[in-house]
């Protein structure tokens, strides 16, 4: 039946290419955007999804930042240690020099004090973006006084967590210990002797009480032989017992060599965590030890300004006389060792740190990538339907027209 007043063919093509203009815009949105899945109108539980993992692409940034930070510290920080070896090394030749019989050793004094402010100069320029990792006095009881870097987010449904990697400082100045009882207060102080016989080996001191109840700003000062020679050493933020063993082995050793006593060797003993006494004749002697406690967690700044810094025997040294010299070379390779080993450590640390950032490159691609099957747009496919819906678009104008003109036709019933 036709009708003047409803096209029931013109309704059906009208709404045809309605369908088909819709299709045809979403599919130029999609080409647009290079997205199916550009806002939450298009889906949004895959919106949802896509938004938490870009969060967690830029906060995989914010980490691949701070990690190039910490390698450029680190970096900064090996290369200083390395070159303090090197200066360490050539204060051993200056020491072995003035070991000799027949030298100027206040020359050669005055080429040692030269070297040794080379190495204080390299230990307090070694900093990146304000982070030095060659000093530690500042006052820092977060993980033991060690900086830490942010290395990676871990996502379980709605709780996010951050993972850290720790950096060791490595105290590398030459700033001298100053035993002093202005904002400290002196706990306890010793006496102890030494007795041995021939090739005996002797336990004559436990690190326990410089570790048990103290906290880093402390000071131990050690005299041998009497009170004309002694080296006070500062407890340092997140200096580990065997450290600290060590560097107290070597100051008695110190102190004990320049006051001209020789009855034997301090050495230390890491499985006992003590100070042994090695002698190889029969010698009787004697040895203080003096501690002064900071004050505790209201330690100021300026208490731990007072500890010394790592290599701060170094300021003890005088090769103008024999006994200095001999007592300067004895503490020498200790004194390279620590040197080596901070840069050891450094060079671990900025290699650990490389590797993270490379696995969070990779992470964070990948996440790009799982973005990218959930919401981008299938070009090709997106551009061969584009034709097709403009064909059809083009096909349903000219049955919408060939529908209007059927009302036309019943005009020649009346002719």
């Amino acid at each position: 039946m036709s009708s003047i007043h409803t096209n029931h063919a013109a309704m059906a093509a009208l709404q045809t290419l309605r369908a088909t203009s819709d299709g045809l815009l979403n599919q130029q949105e999609a080409l647009g955007t290079g997205k199916d899945i550009a806002t939450a109108r298009d889906d949004s539980a895959l919106w949802a999804i896509s938004k938490s993992i870009e969060s967690d692409v830029a906060g995989f940034q914010a980490i691949r930042d701070n990690l190039g930070l910490g390698i450029a510290t680190t970096g900064v920080a090996r290369s200083g240690a390395e070159n303090i070896s090197d200066i360490l090394t050539k204060i051993q030749q200056v020491v072995v020099n003035a070991n000799e019989a027949n030298v100027d050793r206040d020359k050669l004094q005055a080429d040692f004090a030269s070297l040794r402010d080379q190495v204080d100069s390299i230990a307090k320029a070694a900093q990146f973006n304000g982070l030095n990792l060659l000093r530690s006095t500042a006052v820092n009881t977060d993980l033991g006084g060690h900086p830490t870097v942010l290395a990676s987010i871990n996502r379980s449904g709605s709780d996010v967590q951050t993972d850290q990697i720790v950096v060791s400082r490595r105290d590398l100045q030459v700033e001298a210990a100053a035993y002093t009882t202005a904002g400290y207060s002196a706990v306890s102080s010793g006496t102890y002797t030494v007795t041995t016989a021939n090739s005996t080996q002797a336990s004559v001191l436990s690190i326990a009480p410089f570790t048990t109840g103290t906290a880093a700003g402390d000071l131990f000062r050690f005299q041998v032989g009497g009170t004309a020679n002694d080296v006070t050493i500062g407890l340092r933020q997140g200096e580990s017992d065997a450290d600290l063993l060590d560097r107290i082995t070597t100051a008695l050793n110190f102190v004990k060599d320049e006051s001209g006593v020789e009855w034997g060797n301090f050495v230390a003993n890491r499985d006992t965590m003590n100070v042994d006494f090695e002698g190889t004749e029969s010698a009787t002697g004697t040895f203080a030890v003096q501690m002064s406690a900071a004050q505790g967690a209201t330690a100021s700044t300026s208490d731990y300004d007072a500890v010394g810094g790592g290599l701060g025997l170094l300021q003890a040294f005088d090769i103008s006389t024999e006994d200095g010299a001999r007592a300067a070379l004895g503490a020498m390779d200790n004194l390279i060792q620590a040197s080596v080993d901070a840069a050891a450590s450094f060079g671990a640390d900025q290699k650990t740190l490389g590797t993270q950032e490379k696995l969070v490159t990779v992470l964070s691609d990948t996440l790009k990538s799982g973005i990218g099957v959930l919401v981008d747009a299938d070009l090709e496919e997106r551009s061969a339907r584009l034709e097709a819906l403009q064909v059809q678009q083009q096909l349903g104008v000219q049955a919408l027209s060939i529908a209007n003109q059927s009302s036309q036709q019943l005009l020649t019933l009346f002719r």
